[in-house]
């Protein structure tokens, strides 16, 4: 589980898109559903 940090709910890893430069291996931000994007799906 992580929180993301653009709206504040808490979600599975999957939900978070792979970026390799960050500790955990997830970004920052939730993926936008059904977009891949890497925005907040609120």
């Amino acid at each position: 589980m992580k929180t993301c940090t653009k709206c504040g709910q808490t979600k599975s890893l999957a939900e978070f898109r792979v970026d390799r430069q960050r500790p955990d291996g997830r970004g920052s931000w939730c993926k936008l559903r059904g977009g891949g994007h890497a925005r907040c799906s609120r």
